[in-house]
């Protein structure tokens, strides 16, 4: 048998061809697994920031409403206004509230002259109620308002001959 080559099984050969097949396979099932999973676990991780910024804004909320029932809140509704009262005559403004909460009024008068505040509102709530309410000038006065109220507060000049310069701050604390 001289010129004659040994020849190999072909089982070898398709044997050899199925393990890399399968070798393969694994291969492709493992990349595929593996980016499911990173998908997965991608996808997973956006909706813990999703929750996390909401649970931000919820106790950014909650401080929010824990300050309004201390009443911690206030903003000015009227800064430093100078008008001047003629004799026996108001002014007023109107303002809408939110909250419970306390008006305050500070007055700043140029004499010690007869000067009022009266706050009124109506309520379904509660009666209405707006007697006025005498002032020393440089003094401060609260009022408590109930919310969903369209409040009032009327400034005037008890004196009937003499006109009046008054500084005033109107402040809403809730």
């Amino acid at each position: 048998m001289a010129g004659s080559e040994e020849k190999k099984p072909r089982g070898y050969q398709a044997g050899l061809v199925v393990c890399l097949i399968v070798i393969a396979m694994l291969g492709v099932g493992f990349v595929w697994t593996y980016l499911n999973q990173l998908n997965q676990i991608n996808a997973l991780n956006k909706r813990c920031s999703d929750l996390q910024e909401q649970v931000w804004t919820l106790q950014i909320l909650c401080d929010k409403q824990r300050n309004i029932l201390d009443m911690m809140m206030s903003k000015a509704l009227l800064n430093r206004t100078t008008i001047t009262q003629s004799a026996g005559s108001y002014s007023y403004w109107t303002f809408s509230i939110e909250y419970n909460g306390l008006i305050c009024v500070n007055v700043i008068a140029s004499t010690s002259t007869s000067i009022y505040v009266q706050v009124s509102h109506d309520s379904s709530y509660m009666a209405a109620y707006n007697s006025p309410v005498d002032v020393r000038p440089g003094s401060r006065l609260y009022f408590p308002v109930i919310h969903l109220d369209n409040v009032e507060v009327r400034i005037g000049n008890r004196n009937l001959t003499a006109d009046v310069t008054i500084t005033v701050e109107i402040w809403y604390t809730y």
